[in-house]
């Protein structure tokens, strides 16, 4: 099996600097998967996690020209050496979730929010690996025999946010971005540029300050 490395620097030596270095995005992210103990290659999770390092996009993997076939190549060969696959083996990213990302104009917001559905990806298949492992046992004992012993019940998952999407939240609404990136917030809770431009609709910033304080974060 050759290793992702020899992959990546065959690829490189056929591509110029600007997708060379898109290549090494790319590379760190299958590595990163690979030292999280992931086996999920697939284009969808591969391409929100690119979003947060300003790599190529989602529909650049997927496209048939030259360019998309080296990336394929390249998250393949990752695939194989982790033991994984490039198919998904449930759905966690929507198609719904790349069309909201889409219609979201400023980098800095678009890699936020890209981020907290990476994050919510990778709980997904967390939970997912954690129900194959489940055993499911039928006591088909007499109920007085079944009653006389301990039952263990199993308690759903907690439902909370992780510190990393609190974190993303409150950066979300941090004077600190909101400055720099010269956004005007009005009563209403509507964040708009200093055009007049309507970043997020009324009730973005109450709405988040709610979901922190209700779970007391």
């Amino acid at each position: 099996m050759i290793h992702p490395d020899e992959v990546l620097t065959s690829l490189k030596a056929q591509s110029n600097t600007r997708m060379g270095a898109s290549l090494d995005i790319l590379h760190e992210v299958c590595r990163d998967l690979k030292t999280g103990g992931s086996v999920d290659f697939s284009l969808p999770t591969i391409g929100i996690l690119l979003l947060k390092r300003k790599g190529p996009s989602y529909q650049t993997l997927r496209n048939n020209n030259p360019q998309g076939k080296r990336y394929r190549t390249l998250i393949q060969s990752w695939s194989q050496f982790s033991g994984g696959s490039t198919k998904k083996p449930w759905k966690s990213t929507s198609p719904q979730a790349f069309a909201i990302l889409d219609k979201i104009v400023e980098p800095a917001v678009r890699g936020i929010v890209g981020g907290i559905i990476a994050e919510n990806s990778k709980l997904k298949g967390e939970i997912h690996l954690l129900r194959q492992k489940v055993d499911y046992v039928i006591d088909r004992r007499p109920v007085e025999l079944a009653q006389q012993s301990p039952r263990m019940e199993i308690l759903p998952a907690p439902d909370h946010l992780t510190n990393t999407e609190v974190d993303a939240l409150r950066h979300a609404i941090s004077e600190k971005l909101i400055q720099a990136e010269g956004w005007v917030v009005d009563d209403n809770g509507r964040i708009k540029t200093m055009k007049g431009r309507t970043i997020f609709k009324p009730g973005f910033i109450t709405a988040i300050r709610k979901i922190l304080e209700i779970g007391r974060y």
